[in-house]
């Protein structure tokens, strides 16, 4: 998978306190090749998304396994996310991840898997969040 790539906007809010990364709930959204986001978008509102569709069952929320600090490096750690396609997919590129709990849905970043990725009936989909290293760092 691409590197973690974050939106501009998401240093501001955590320099402001707009996000809180140990209480606020973050999801994925998903974005066609045609809809790439850009480290410029702030807001969810910015990107054209499909968020899940078609992969009931599923939830978009992505779960904290640890959020820490240690000499002054911040880590947070999500678990992976897994979908199971209900139905056809709408193909995707882009995964987004934002934060849910705060007014308009402020962005915080993405992964490029470098291609469309489709899904019909049966299909999962893992987003592999990098366990060691965890979905980013702050220093």
């Amino acid at each position: 998978m691409a590197p973690f790539a974050k939106f501009n906007s998401f240093v501001y809010m955590i320099a402001t306190g707009g996000h809180n990364l140990t209480t606020d709930q973050l999801r994925v959204a998903f974005c066609s090749a045609a809809n790439t986001p850009v480290s410029t978008n702030s807001l969810l509102s910015n990107l054209t998304t499909n968020l899940w569709v078609g992969l009931g069952g599923s939830t978009s929320n992505v779960s904290t396994t640890g959020s820490n600090q240690a000499a002054g490096l911040y880590k947070l750690v999500v678990a992976d996310w897994v979908g199971t396609a209900q139905s056809a997919v709408a193909p995707f590129q882009y995964v987004v991840i934002y934060n849910a709990s705060r007014a308009n849905s402020p962005l915080v970043g993405w992964y490029d898997y470098g291609g469309t990725v489709s899904m019909v009936t049966g299909d999962t989909f893992t987003i592999d969040f990098d366990q060691a290293n965890g979905l980013l760092t702050i220093q």
